[in-house]
């Protein structure tokens, strides 16, 4: 199966920012670089509608993932765009 686009696009911009990985730095640290790459995508404030919990299978067994998708506007379904501005924004904070 394919990377989506956008999150290949994603992933190459952590890339290339060249910057330490979250386990080589403290807690805090990576708390704080988390939050300062939110602000450089303008990934905050995006009011939550649905939260889902789940499992993929990997070869070691499974791994837990948590999928946020937007509040859209009344009667309209949110955009894949604003679904993927939600999961980055929760996995920053």
């Amino acid at each position: 199966m394919a990377l989506d686009t956008h999150v290949k696009a994603f992933l190459d911009v952590l890339a290339a920012a060249n910057r330490p990985k979250v386990w080589e730095v403290t807690p805090a640290e990576a708390r704080n670089m988390a939050l300062a790459f939110a602000e450089i995508v303008e990934a905050k404030h995006v009011p939550i509608g649905k939260v889902e919990n789940g499992t993929l299978p990997v070869s070691a067994g499974s791994l837990m993932f948590r999928a946020y998708t937007p509040l859209a506007p009344a009667g309209q379904p949110a955009s894949p765009r604003k679904r993927a501005t939600a999961a980055r924004t929760a996995a920053f904070k």
